[in-house]
């Protein structure tokens, strides 16, 4: 598999494994990835790493869930931040993609995650 272009990736899970695995596979394919394990963590740490996506279980405690949470890190940043929202309930699906995010079920395919990881970064990414 390619390396891509170094990009900042949070991931948001509150199952470490899961945040654990996360990391690696970004990592196997170059991005810097920052995992944080609940909501508030992940809007404070928002502020300061600047992600460039980000990759949230639907269900968090903190906020209601990982859409408003980022929905959050977009009016905190004041840019399109995209969002990948996973989860193993496709019931879910509906609020992420009216909300603009891309939804993802679990269990997650290594391929599938970094080819929409990919989709995200590159439609997102600044022209000039």
């Amino acid at each position: 598999m390619r390396k891509s272009k170094q990009r900042t990736v949070l991931v948001v899970d509150d199952e470490e494994f899961i945040g654990s695995i996360l990391k690696r596979m970004l990592e196997s394919v170059g991005h810097s990835v920052v995992v944080c394990s609940s909501s508030v963590e992940a809007l404070a740490v928002s502020r300061t790493v600047e992600p460039e996506l980000v990759i949230s279980d639907f269900n968090l405690p903190g906020y209601q869930d990982g859409v408003d949470l980022c929905l959050a890190i977009r009016q905190a940043a004041n840019r399109n931040v995209p969002a990948i929202i996973i989860s193993g309930q496709t019931n879910n699906a509906r609020k992420s993609q009216q909300n603009g995010f891309a939804f993802l079920g679990k269990p997650l395919k290594k391929m599938q995650l970094l080819n929409l990881v990919d989709n995200c970064l590159n439609y997102s990414a600044p022209v000039g």
